[in-house]
């Protein structure tokens, strides 16, 4: 079960625009005995994911195995690497951040059950094992703070949560557009051909501006 202490927790979402330093904020504020929060971005997609994914399935135990597929990083942090940087961590850059499968899996369907499937009880229930899984003291825990990155998905999370506070952070433009664009839109091998970068380059510029 979800402690109602959890369902109505204190709620802060940070944004941030490319290259503004989120990532170096959440940093600030990681393990925080007053903060609940899964670090770098990768629950972004938390709620694109519920609403394709895993919405339809009829019980816990099918959302948990497909949430796992969709999100390996926050078991193992050198799983789809993406931007977040945790997969290099320490002084020789060689660590990454692990949680025992068995036990996350084990932490969440105590957490869950005889709870209704929704979206906002995933939500809570996923912060809490995580932190449960680190062996993190959980009674303290007063804010829960979300790195959503992008605002696309802010008008879903309403739905689960109508109360909460927004940092977002923006950079420069002078500083930061030279940089992105060029960064973002050189073709590549591995992700861009041409007629992807003519497309990307349309969006970067808006996104950015």
């Amino acid at each position: 079960m979800i402690p109602k202490k959890f369902k109505e927790i204190n709620i802060t979402i940070l944004l941030g625009g490319p290259g503004s330093g989120s990532k170096l904020f959440q940093s600030f504020i990681d393990d925080h005995p007053e903060v609940l929060m899964i670090p770098g971005y990768i629950l972004m997609y938390f709620y694109p994911h519920w609403d394709k994914h895993l919405k339809n399935l009829n019980s816990w135990n099918k959302i948990i195995v497909k949430f796992l597929s969709l999100h390996p990083s926050i078991l193992n942090s050198g799983q789809m690497k993406g931007d977040d940087y945790l997969y290099n961590l320490g002084s020789n850059k060689n660590q990454k951040i692990t949680i025992n499968k068995k036990k996350y899996v084990s932490f969440l369907r105590k957490i869950l059950k005889d709870e209704k499937i929704n979206s906002k009880n995933f939500f809570i229930a996923v912060h809490m094992a995580y932190f449960i899984s680190l062996k993190k003291n959980l009674s303290n825990k007063t804010n829960l703070v979300y790195h959503m990155h992008v605002c696309w998905y802010l008008e879903r999370f309403i739905k689960d949560f109508n109360k909460f506070k927004i940092i977002t952070m923006i950079r420069d433009l002078k500083s930061n557009i030279p940089k992105r664009i060029k960064s973002l839109e050189d073709p590549n091998r591995r992700h861009l051909n041409y007629t992807d970068c003519f497309f990307f380059k349309t969006r970067s510029y808006k996104n950015i501006i």
